[in-house]
């Protein structure tokens, strides 16, 4: 995943909007806060099903994304993640 300084965001009514670029791959996320907890909804392109880990200071959720490149998570608390990108053809996504 690219560094911070490469992170495109913009704020609106506590939801924060991201995008994450490699090689091959982009990854956009929509982070909405509920209360104490994070709602988080990806869009990977190219749209493809893979599998996404995302990794926060609670632990790890592991959530699929469909044939569009759509999925969704919560974390517990406000704070930084990572997502690890795995293609549905057990192909890792480009890093």
């Amino acid at each position: 995943m690219p560094r911070a300084d490469q992170t495109q965001q913009s704020r609106s009514e506590g939801t924060r909007l991201l995008t994450f670029e490699a090689p091959g791959l982009t990854v956009e996320l929509q982070v909405t806060a509920l209360g104490t907890r994070r709602h988080m909804i990806g869009q990977l392109v190219p749209n493809r099903q893979a599998r996404v880990m995302v990794r926060h200071q609670d632990g790890i959720a592991t959530v699929d994304a469909n044939g569009f490149g759509r999925s969704g998570s919560r974390t517990s608390r406000p704070g930084s993640v990572r997502c690890d990108v795995t293609w549905a053809a057990s192909k890792p996504a480009p890093r």
